[in-house]
């Protein structure tokens, strides 16, 4: 029964994915926004994709779509389920619930009220377009997590970030020779104010940003964010390499939606086994297998404990059951053990906020906020535990012991944990409790510091450190 439950959640995957990308090339020519994209479609499956894929009642419409049970109307989390709704000229009526996130893609929708939002934040902030500020390196990142990532691996390369304004640029901590202005152009003659504008403000942002400033290299983290597939297109046709490197993994067998059909020229992956994976859905890319700079091997560890949050997924793992035990895990662990210092790490779609909805964090339990850097967190924990976390990899590479709880064996963690000697995989709460108290009584008995897997293979990470930093900016440098 179990394992028919993980067939039944795939097909709805699959059909909820189907559902979308036909709805789309159906309705493809009632769509209007550019021609200027070599597969407009593509992108606009990715942001559909990703808005209605985390909408409960989207799921419930799907399965009633398949079942052939429609019901007479629904009530969607959000507008981007409502607009695929209308698209595909299906009989049900269709709403949204008017929350504070559905407003703000009303105003996304307006165009002219975007354009004169961010002409007023450049006029109050003095953040105008600058081409002496152009740099052969450019890169567009909207969290400052990625901002190090960048610096270290472009060293030398005259790299610049793309920011829309100076607020922009004070959240990502930058200086400001360290950036230049997007340029913004007022056209009252093509504006839009469909859904679709947001899309199409994106598209203007980056034509502008590519031809105002020229650069020879247009630098992507992770791929899948719509800013940077955008620039990838465009960039083809102004002889503009794009180049995107590798951030987390998979956690589960499936390559993530939004990372299909990528248009960059380059992908920097972390090892062969990841390249091997991508490149099946991405036949055109050049793969490097230049490895992963932030993973170092730290075998002095602390008593640090790590268990790492993630968003609840509609299809896999992590369930809201998972998180919770996770979170019931840390406030026994700070009663159980404690001299050892228990962290919870924040993710960007579940944050204390979030987190506390689900259940409240004990007293003694540390934050790590999402913004600060894994790779020094994991630099001197002892254990890390999490669901299907793709950092979960990053953490047995940095020899830390490891264990992915997934309850009722419903999915497993990919690649498999414990086969390639990486760590652990869990299916009951008893079990978890139990494992833990092995590792942690493990480092009280021998008072080990340096516990370690076994030498971790080369498939996964290629190289590591300062090693794979000096590979992927050489690699940059060649393309400048």
């Amino acid at each position: 029964m179990k394992k028919k439950s993980v067939i039944q959640k795939e097909n709805i995957q699959a059909y909820l994915s189907k559902f979308i990308y036909d709805t789309i090339n159906n309705n493809f020519k009632n769509i209007s926004i550019s021609k200027k994209f070599k597969d407009l479609n593509s992108l606009l499956y990715i942001h559909f994709f990703t808005k209605c894929a985390t909408d409960n009642e989207f799921i419930n419409f799907i399965k009633d779509l398949k079942n052939k049970k429609l019901k007479k109307e629904y009530i969607f989390d959000n507008l981007y389920s409502k607009k695929i709704c209308e698209i595909s000229d299906l009989n049900p009526k269709f709403y949204y619930k008017k929350n504070i996130n559905n407003l703000f893609e009303i105003f996304q929708s307006n165009e002219l009220l975007k354009v004169f939002y961010f002409f007023f934040l450049k006029i109050i902030t003095f953040s105008f377009a600058n081409k002496k500020n152009r740099g052969d390196v450019m890169c567009l990142v909207l969290v400052p997590e990625y901002v190090e990532y960048i610096k270290k691996i472009a060293k030398n390369t005259n790299l610049k970030f793309v920011v829309f304004n100076d607020f922009h640029r004070v959240k990502l901590k930058l200086r400001k020779n360290e950036v230049c202005y997007a340029p913004l152009n007022i056209n009252f003659s093509n504006i839009n104010f469909s859904i679709f504008s947001n899309f199409k403000f994106r598209h203007n942002i980056i034509n502008l940003v590519l031809d105002f400033y020229n650069p020879k290299v247009w630098l992507s983290i992770e791929g899948g964010e719509l800013y940077n597939e955008i620039a990838s297109q465009l960039s083809k046709s102004k002889k503009i390499k794009s180049v995107c490197l590798q951030w987390g993994s998979m956690g589960a067998k499936d390559i993530p939606t939004a990372k299909r059909g990528m248009s960059f020229d380059y992908f920097i992956s972390w090892g062969q086994f990841y390249s091997q994976k991508f490149k099946k859905f991405n036949k055109k890319i050049s793969f490097k297998n230049l490895g992963n700079p932030y993973v170092r091997s730290n075998i002095n560890k602390k008593k640090i404990i790590v268990l790492i949050m993630q968003p609840i997924n509609n299809f896999f793992s992590p369930q809201k059951s998972e998180i919770l035990e996770l979170i019931k895990l840390s406030t026994w662990l700070t009663i159980k053990y404690p001299n050892w210092k228990v962290i919870i790490r924040e993710h960007p779609r579940m944050t204390v906020t979030e987190i506390e909805k689900i259940n409240k964090i004990g007293n003694k339990v540390s934050i790590c906020n999402y913004n600060e850097s894994i790779s020094k967190l994991y630099k001197n924990s002892y254990l890390v535990i999490g669901s299907t976390s793709s950092s979960l990899i990053e953490a047995s590479a940095s020899n830390c012991s490891v264990i992915s709880f997934i309850n009722d064996s419903k999915d497993t963690y990919f690649p498999d944990l414990k086969k390639n000697n990486m760590g652990y995989c869990i299916t009951n709460d008893v079990l978890l409790k139990k494992k833990v108290s092995d590792i942690i009584d493990k480092y009280n008995y021998k008072n080990n510091r340096n516990y370690k897997f076994k030498k971790f293979s080369k498939t996964f990470f290629n190289f590591t450190g300062d090693i794979a930093r000096k590979k992927i900016n050489k690699f940059i440098k060649e393309l400048v």
